[in-house]
């Protein structure tokens, strides 16, 4: 119920002003996006070249391993992002997770159909959304996460594990931490719930952005050390550094 009313409470706000392009203001034809083409034009997808491991773009050479992987090395074995995260792509997703707007998924929709991203990833045995804890996810309606996993594999839903993950505190915002910061916010903020499901299995952890890693980090240590075979890691946006 409370899904449907926010629908409609965006047709009728759709219906009574007409929709806008979130970054240029220009009037849209309908609202099935929250881009004209022009500002679509400008997010940038990542081709590579890129770090093996976390997925960091480089200007130009090959494929190695960054600066970062290589010093502190990473629970997950790899992670890859569809768009990099600028303010265009702020925007959208802002107008996802804070308005609930139903426009912002079939952006990310084209977004998807136009990056490579999930061309290095294996054929996972589970699909595990980020969680939110419960306090937040009441507070939001939904978890972000979940439509995402949902949208990037469309044909694998009964792979897609909303509980086996669990979020056991309410983590400040990692907007704003330093790398120490979120590594000390993130410790031991999640548990899994079926250690048993887990174990032996190579899962695939979706997220909104990936900024540091943190936050997916800390995902795949508990999900390593509850036995997973290997954690893959997909995120909408990535921060270029």
């Amino acid at each position: 119920m409370a899904k449907s009313g926010r629908y409609f409470r965006e047709a009728l706000l759709d219906l009574c002003f007409p929709p806008f392009c979130l970054a240029c203001n220009e009037s849209l034809a309908d609202g099935t996006f929250l881009f004209c083409d022009e500002c679509f034009g400008k997010i940038k997808f990542i081709k590579g070249p890129y770090c093996f491991c976390c997925g960091r773009p480089y200007a130009s050479g090959e494929n190695h391993l960054c600066s970062l992987c290589l010093k502190k090395g990473r629970h997950f074995h790899l992670a890859r992002a569809v768009v990099l995260y600028n303010e265009t792509v702020a925007v959208s997703i802002r107008a996802f997770k804070f308005r609930g707007r139903k426009a912002a998924l079939s952006t990310f929709q084209k977004m998807k159909e136009q990056s490579l991203c999930c061309r290095d990833l294996g054929d996972p045995d589970i699909i595990i959304p980020v969680p939110l804890h419960p306090k937040r996810l009441r507070k939001r309606g939904f978890n972000q996460a979940l439509l995402l996993a949902r949208l990037f594999f469309p044909d694998q839903g009964g792979k897609i594990e909303k509980s086996l993950l669990l979020r056991r505190r309410d983590t400040v915002s990692q907007t704003g931490l330093d790398g120490m910061s979120r590594r000390k916010n993130m410790k031991d903020a999640f548990v899994v719930k079926r250690p048993d499901l887990v174990n032996g299995k190579h899962v695939i952890v979706v997220d909104d952005v990936f900024t540091t890693g943190t936050t997916v980090d800390e995902c795949a240590r508990v999900l390593m050390a509850a036995g997973a075979k290997r954690v893959e890691v997909l995120t909408l946006a990535r921060v270029d550094k």
